[in-house]
């Protein structure tokens, strides 16, 4: 479209320019504005700038379609047949060019941009002429087919309509000049900036990126509303901004383009939303196609009839491809059952909660019309799936909506509820759209590898793996943390290694689907990955009630953030609102070995806290191991349970020792195997009692590890 062509619309603006001021100096010094006979000459000009071939078509097309024009004026003898005729002549080069894409013998003859509009514009002439036998001017007729700011992309003038604002333009002041520029900025906006991030959050939500393709995500019953919702404003944006843009150059030059949408989204019914939705195509067909046919009082399955046929040819004016056929039929239907069923109408004044209801039912069937033109059929297929991928929450929302549909029809039957509801609107929406805000951004953590916070452990190996499934993984506390490095690994395993990690927390991260684990799962024991009153990071998601709102939960992040970019704005730091300079993305690792009286005193510490607890303190845990093992036979994930090593040179408690038994026992019913690695490595591989030194510790247990799986897939061949 040449709207978005820099040199072509700069020239498009020079040229309205050039419009405006003759407007002004000529109305003001002969008091008769002489713009409309620059326009031909300006219209041809920028045609041919863009394109000679398209030029020369458009002239001889106009002076062709100009002659229909005369013919059908001059005609006093088979007129009916004759207007047909001339009508279908009209089209020739649109069909003819739509043959050239299924037959590739024949050859291009024509150059046409835009012709789908222009089509349309030739037969109207020839409509308008028929119906009225009023003479039409060649040079009203030219500029009517020509009009630069409409010659691509519509809206689509009636002839009637044009010559009236073009036999008067109206005279160009600052009022109006500002009008339209601010017209034209609202159509770029939705053209280039919001079209530009509700494709970049339709994307995100669809796919997932790998280094070598884009895979299409799974769906659930909200993203599949998400994108549905997404191609609606898709559509929308990219369509009402070539409008906006060209209704504004018209006005700039003095020309009244007509509204092509008109707020679509508070259409009650599909007969009422093809009069808000490109509103100029959708008068044309219902002008020259339903009115004609439909000119008598007709029963309601022929106006059913006539409204599918409408609808086909509207899709079929879009192009003779399989897409735009399945649109055509499935428009087609909607708007006959309406016309079966008598629900063509809904007064918002009688019922407004009905009213509403159904303008988000006809904006949802419409979104699903969207997804024809964006998508390919198996990913239509699998967006569909998705909503009904849950037939809870599906059941769910649907009960909501009807109760809510059913309390404000009985709030509204009375004035005084009315009235109420009415003041306290504001706090409703507000509240709707909070509790709506908060539950996406539950599920879509925004504090994943944000810039601005703090992450913590877990969060940071979802900023390393955005992938929506592990395929393999290994589960443990800041032991694992500390051992595990994923790039020096040849098992492929993920390090899920989390700072306070227990098996309550897997537990939950499993069920609650904040992982998903493609096919194996490990997990690495010691006591405290058993004890139920170790407390884990509170900032994990999983932590995180019901009913807490996201901001509230993450309170200490936000105002760490909001303290850290105001010292960092006060120093002038170059990036005030980056926080990777402070908060390396990587977890806390242990480096150097403690001297023997530092590992004694820890010794100390760790006996009078843990190694003395009753068996009681791990119930939780153990039962989370159960609850695991029952996940992964569900889920057909391969799982391998082990016990992580520990430093020769401090004390064993024999707390582990009855830990041991308990999860031998657990497991010796099920088809997990559990290996024992505490006596695997030296004392010089160690931090402390447990953790093991990062430089050179945890090389040696990477590679014990990849012994470790190696041994598993053997004996589970």
């Amino acid at each position: 479209m040449w709207f978005l062509d820099t040199a072509i619309f700069s020239r498009m603006i020079v040229a309205c320019l050039v419009l405006m001021i003759t407007s002004i100096v000529s109305t003001k010094a002969f008091g008769k504005n002489i713009m409309k006979h620059l326009l031909l000459p300006i219209d041809i000009l920028l045609i041919g700038y863009v394109s000679w071939q398209l030029c020369v078509f458009y002239i001889c097309y106009t002076l062709v379609t100009y002659g229909f024009v005369k013919i059908m004026k001059n005609l006093k003898h088979m007129r009916k047949t004759m207007f047909v005729t001339l009508c279908l002549m009209c089209t020739l080069p649109f069909f003819y060019t739509r043959l050239c894409g299924f037959l590739d013998s024949l050859p291009v003859l024509f150059v046409l941009v835009g012709f789908s509009y222009n089509m349309l514009k030739a037969i109207d002439a020839v409509y308008y002429t028929y119906y009225t036998d009023i003479n039409i001017p060649l040079y009203t007729y030219a500029n009517y087919i020509l009009f630069f700011p409409t010659v691509t992309s519509g809206p689509i003038f009636r002839y009637r309509d044009f010559e009236v604002t073009f036999s008067n333009p109206a005279v160009v002041d600052g009022e109006r000049c500002e009008e339209g520029i601010k017209k034209v900025i609202r159509g770029l906006f939705k053209k280039m900036v919001a079209l530009y991030f509700v494709s970049a959050a339709l994307e995100k939500i669809m796919y997932t990126a790998t280094d070598t393709e884009k895979l299409l995500n799974d769906f659930t019953f909200f993203t599949s509303l998400c994108v549905i919702a997404l191609s609606y404003l898709t559509l929308y944006f990219d369509l009402s901004g070539y409008s906006d843009i060209a209704i504004g150059l018209g006005r700039i030059v003095g020309i009244n383009v007509p509204e092509n949408f008109k707020k679509p989204w508070l259409s009650p019914s599909f007969t009422v939303f093809w009069r808000n939705w490109h509103v100029t195509l959708s008068d044309f067909i219902r002008e020259h196609i339903f009115v004609v046919l439909n000119g008598k009082k007709l029963n309601k399955y022929v106006s059913a009839l006539i409204g599918f046929v409408t609808m086909f040819v509207m899709a079929l004016w879009h192009g003779f491809t399989t897409p735009f056929v399945v649109s055509g039929v499935y428009n087609g239907l909607l708007l006959a059952i309406e016309n079966v069923f008598g629900i063509t109408k809904s007064d918002k004044k009688k019922n407004k909660a009905v009213f509403y209801l159904r303008c988000v039912l006809v904006s949802l069937l419409f979104g699903i019309n969207s997804m024809i033109f964006i998508f390919d059929f198996n990913t239509i297929k699998s967006v569909l799936l998705g909503l009904v991928s849950q037939p809870f929450v599906l059941i769910a929302v649907v009960s909501v909506c009807a109760l809510v549909t059913v309390l404000f029809y009985l709030i509204f039957k009375n004035e005084k509820a009315t009235k109420t509801v009415s003041s306290f609107s504001f706090v409703i929406v507000f509240c709707i759209v909070f509790l709506g805000v908060d539950r996406y951004l539950t599920y879509n953590n925004p504090f994943v590898g944000n810039q601005m916070f703090t992450p913590n452990d877990f969060e940071i190996t979802q900023y390393e793996h955005p992938e929506k499934e592990w395929d393999k993984v290994l589960f443990g506390n800041s032991v694992v943390i500390s051992g595990y490095v994923e790039e020096k690994s040849q098992s492929g395993y993920v390090n899920l290694g989390i700072d306070c990690g227990q098996l309550c927390d897997l537990e939950k991260m499993l069920e609650k689907g904040y992982i998903n684990v493609g096919s194996e799962l490990a997990i690495g024991l010691n006591y405290l990955t058993l004890y139920d009153e170790f407390d884990t990071n509170p900032t994990y998601i999983w932590h995180k009630k019901w009913y807490q709102p996201v901001a509230y939960f993450h309170r200490d992040k936000i105002m760490t953030a909001l303290d850290g970019i105001k010292t960092r704005m006060q120093s002038g730091h170059p990036y005030p609102f980056s926080g990777y300079y402070k908060y390396p993305l990587e977890k806390s690792v242990y480096y150097g070995n403690l001297t023997e009286k530092e590992l004694r005193d820890k010794e100390e510490i760790y006996n009078e806290r843990y190694y003395g607890l009753e068996q009681e303190k791990f119930d939780k845990n153990i039962n989370s191991l159960k609850n695991i093992v029952k996940f992964c036979d569900k889920n057909e994930i391969e799982l391998f349970v082990f016990w992580m090593p520990w430093n020769p040179d401090a004390l064993y408690p024999e707390l582990c020792e009855r830990l041991k038994d308990r999860v031998g026992k657990v497991l010796e019913v099920t088809n997990v195997e559990i290996y024992d690695l505490t006596n695997s490595m030296k004392p010089e591989y160690f931090h402390d009692t447990g953790h093991i030194e990062y430089e050179k510790g945890a090389p040696v247990f990477t590679a014990k590890f990849d012994e470790l799986v190696d041994r598993w897939h053997k004996e589970n061949k």
